[in-house]
Protein backbone atom coordinates (compact mmCIF):
# COMPACT_ATOMS: atom_id res chain seq x y z
CA UNK A 1 0.00 0.00 0.00
CA UNK A 2 2.84 2.34 0.87
CA UNK A 3 4.49 1.78 -2.52
CA UNK A 4 1.27 2.57 -4.34
CA UNK A 5 0.87 5.85 -2.42
CA UNK A 6 4.46 6.76 -3.16
CA UNK A 7 4.10 6.01 -6.88
CA UNK A 8 0.80 7.91 -7.01
CA UNK A 9 2.37 10.93 -5.27
CA UNK A 10 5.31 10.97 -7.68
CA UNK A 11 2.99 10.68 -10.68
CA UNK A 12 0.78 13.49 -9.39
CA UNK A 13 3.77 15.77 -8.74
CA UNK A 14 5.09 15.03 -12.24
CA UNK A 15 1.76 16.00 -13.82
CA UNK A 16 1.59 19.22 -11.76
CA UNK A 17 5.18 20.08 -12.73
CA UNK A 18 4.41 19.51 -16.42
CA UNK A 19 1.40 21.86 -16.21
CA UNK A 20 3.50 24.50 -14.45
CA UNK A 21 6.15 24.33 -17.16
CA UNK A 22 3.59 24.28 -19.95
CA UNK A 23 1.55 27.25 -18.77
CA UNK A 24 4.50 29.17 -17.36
CA UNK A 25 6.26 29.22 -20.71
CA UNK A 26 3.19 30.64 -22.47
CA UNK A 27 3.50 34.04 -20.83
CA UNK A 28 6.08 36.10 -22.70
CA UNK A 29 8.08 38.77 -21.00
CA UNK A 30 7.23 42.23 -22.25
CA UNK A 31 10.56 43.70 -21.18
CA UNK A 32 13.23 43.91 -23.85
CA UNK A 33 14.21 45.81 -26.98
CA UNK A 34 11.81 46.18 -29.89
CA UNK A 35 12.99 47.34 -33.31
CA UNK A 36 11.26 48.71 -36.39
CA UNK A 37 9.44 46.20 -38.58
CA UNK A 38 6.85 48.18 -40.54
CA UNK A 39 4.90 51.43 -40.78
CA UNK A 40 1.58 52.36 -42.36
CA UNK A 41 0.26 55.90 -42.70
CA UNK A 42 -1.99 58.08 -44.87
CA UNK A 43 -0.56 60.86 -46.99
CA UNK A 44 -2.66 62.90 -49.39
CA UNK A 45 -5.45 60.33 -49.43
CA UNK A 46 -3.07 57.45 -50.14
CA UNK A 47 -2.08 54.70 -47.73
CA UNK A 48 1.68 54.21 -47.55
CA UNK A 49 3.07 50.86 -46.36
CA UNK A 50 6.76 50.67 -45.53
CA UNK A 51 8.87 47.81 -44.22
CA UNK A 52 12.48 47.31 -43.18
CA UNK A 53 14.81 47.74 -46.17
CA UNK A 54 12.52 50.09 -48.12
CA UNK A 55 13.23 53.73 -48.96
CA UNK A 56 11.48 56.46 -47.00
CA UNK A 57 10.87 59.81 -48.76
CA UNK A 58 13.52 58.93 -51.32
CA UNK A 59 16.36 59.66 -48.92
CA UNK A 60 16.49 57.15 -46.12
CA UNK A 61 16.52 53.37 -46.32
CA UNK A 62 14.61 52.06 -43.35
CA UNK A 63 16.59 49.76 -41.10
CA UNK A 64 15.59 48.01 -37.88
CA UNK A 65 17.22 50.92 -36.03
CA UNK A 66 14.80 53.45 -37.59
CA UNK A 67 12.77 53.13 -34.36
CA UNK A 68 14.05 51.27 -31.30
CA UNK A 69 12.12 50.97 -28.04
CA UNK A 70 13.62 49.45 -24.91
CA UNK A 71 11.31 48.50 -22.04
CA UNK A 72 13.31 47.95 -18.87
CA UNK A 73 12.07 45.80 -16.00
CA UNK A 74 12.23 48.80 -13.63
CA UNK A 75 9.44 50.55 -15.59
CA UNK A 76 11.67 52.91 -17.56
CA UNK A 77 11.55 53.14 -21.35
CA UNK A 78 13.92 54.56 -23.95
CA UNK A 79 12.88 55.27 -27.52
CA UNK A 80 15.34 56.14 -30.30
CA UNK A 81 14.30 57.43 -33.73
CA UNK A 82 16.72 57.85 -36.60
CA UNK A 83 15.16 60.76 -38.46
CA UNK A 84 17.44 63.71 -39.27
CA UNK A 85 19.77 62.55 -36.53
CA UNK A 86 19.39 60.16 -33.67
CA UNK A 87 16.64 61.37 -31.36
CA UNK A 88 16.48 59.65 -28.00
CA UNK A 89 13.84 60.10 -25.29
CA UNK A 90 13.47 58.57 -21.86
CA UNK A 91 10.10 57.80 -20.35
CA UNK A 92 8.22 55.07 -18.54
CA UNK A 93 5.92 52.14 -19.24
CA UNK A 94 3.49 49.92 -17.37
CA UNK A 95 1.22 47.02 -18.16
CA UNK A 96 -2.33 48.01 -19.04
CA UNK A 97 -5.25 45.77 -19.92
CA UNK A 98 -4.52 42.31 -21.26
CA UNK A 99 -2.24 42.62 -24.26
CA UNK A 100 -1.65 46.35 -23.81
CA UNK A 101 1.00 48.58 -22.28
CA UNK A 102 0.99 52.28 -21.50
CA UNK A 103 4.00 54.29 -22.68
CA UNK A 104 4.63 57.76 -21.26
CA UNK A 105 7.07 60.21 -22.86
CA UNK A 106 7.14 63.95 -22.13
CA UNK A 107 4.04 63.61 -19.93
CA UNK A 108 1.90 62.11 -22.70
CA UNK A 109 0.66 58.54 -22.35
CA UNK A 110 -0.10 56.28 -25.29
CA UNK A 111 -1.65 52.81 -25.11
CA UNK A 112 0.03 50.22 -27.35
CA UNK A 113 -0.68 46.59 -28.14
CA UNK A 114 2.09 44.26 -27.00
CA UNK A 115 2.29 40.46 -26.88
CA UNK A 116 5.94 40.15 -25.87
CA UNK A 117 7.09 39.62 -29.47
CA UNK A 118 5.57 42.58 -31.31
CA UNK A 119 4.51 46.04 -30.18
CA UNK A 120 2.08 48.16 -32.19
CA UNK A 121 1.82 51.95 -31.79
CA UNK A 122 -1.00 53.92 -33.42
CA UNK A 123 -1.37 57.70 -33.52
CA UNK A 124 -2.67 60.31 -35.96
CA UNK A 125 -3.52 57.72 -38.61
CA UNK A 126 -0.08 56.12 -38.48
CA UNK A 127 0.67 52.59 -37.32
CA UNK A 128 4.19 51.46 -36.41
CA UNK A 129 5.02 47.83 -35.66
CA UNK A 130 8.13 46.97 -33.67
CA UNK A 131 9.48 43.46 -33.15
CA UNK A 132 11.83 41.88 -30.60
Amino acid sequence: MRKIKSIFSIALMSVVLCFCLLFGSCSKEIEGTYQFKSMKYNQGGMTIDLEVGEEFMGMLTLSEDFVTLTLNDDGTAIISMATEGLEKQEGSWKKGKSGEIELTFDGETQTCKCDGETLTMEADGAKIVLEK
